[in-house]
């Protein structure tokens, strides 16, 4: 019969985890009997449609911006590789005006910032999050446009214009 030595240091170590545990436990038992009284607050009203808005990061630049060449190029680049592109047209707007177009803001650019819009008449297959991979059905579109900061070229937001060869909904700059 082999004998198998336990070493002091994995005794300790067992005896210490031991003790914390027993440690938690009286305490958890001492908190259950004694319950903690609090205080309720009266909540934070505003009036409506008044909204604190965060000062923003990105302001109206004047230029330089990246081009119109290099908005094309970056939206055209987002379609279904190797599909043709039939139709493109691009803006330079206000973020004023992609907001009023839109519907939605991102508090942290100026509303006088430059925006890029470009509408591509191309199909285009929107990306999906890891949430929706499993259940989604992919979506191809026939159009799309994209919104670019013309400053520093970042994406700001991409939406499929739908069943359409050009996007329907398109700010009134845009050729029908």
């Amino acid at each position: 019969m082999a004998m198998f030595r336990i070493r002091p240091t994995l005794v300790a170590a067992g005896i210490g985890l031991a003790l914390i545990s027993a440690g938690g436990l009286a305490l958890a038992q001492q908190s259950q009997s004694t319950p903690t009284p609090v205080a309720l607050t009266a909540p934070s009203v505003r009036p409506p449609g008044v909204h604190p808005r965060p000062t923003p990061r990105f302001y109206r630049s004047g230029g330089p911006f990246v081009g119109e060449a290099q908005a094309l190029a970056r939206a055209r680049g987002l379609r279904i590789t190797g599909s043709p592109v039939a139709r493109e047209e691009v803006h330079l707007m206000t973020y004023e005006d992609v907001v009023a177009w839109i519907g939605s803001e991102n508090s942290y650019y100026d509303r006088g910032r430059e925006m890029y819009v470009v509408a591509v008449s191309a199909p285009f297959e929107p990306k999906l999050s890891d949430l929706q991979e499993p259940n989604a059905t992919p979506v191809v579109c026939r159009s799309y446009f994209m919104v670019m900061d013309a400053t520093d070229g970042t994406v700001l937001s991409i939406g499929c214009g739908g069943a359409a060869a050009w996007p329907v909904k398109l700010p009134a700059m845009f050729s029908k």
